[in-house]
């Protein structure tokens, strides 16, 4: 499986995972000066946008997934979600997630969920 269709599976794994846990989707893959959101879901009982960065693995030979959203990358996601808002007009409250995937072969995926505030 090549880097894309692993980041591709891993998304989708992630947005079916979250769409049990009670979030609606929106849009997948939205391109911006600051680079890419993966998800942005909706939390419709909060109120809610929530913002997924998906970090997919074939494996935890380097960590687990959620371990690579540096507080670097946590920064540029805070500015993905100050543009994203700011162009669609959203005053509602906000939320950044990660949201790991382990693909290991011949056993069911691993995933994680994590939940950061605004």
């Amino acid at each position: 499986m090549s880097h894309l269709d692993t980041g591709q599976s891993g998304e989708a794994l992630a947005r079916r995972f979250l769409e049990k846990n009670g979030l609606t989707f929106r849009v997948a893959n939205v391109h911006s000066p600051f680079g890419e959101i993966d998800l942005v879901m909706e939390d419709q009982n909060m109120a809610e946008l929530v913002f997924v960065e998906v970090k997919t693995r074939s494996g935890t030979g380097f960590g687990a997934p959620e371990e690579s959203v540096t507080r670097t990358k946590q920064h540029k996601l805070r500015q993905l979600v100050a543009w994203y808002c700011q162009r669609i007009r959203w005053t509602g409250q906000v939320r950044l997630d990660v949201v790991g995937v382990v693909l290991n072969p011949g056993a069911e995926p691993a995933i994680t969920h994590t939940k950061y505030v605004g």
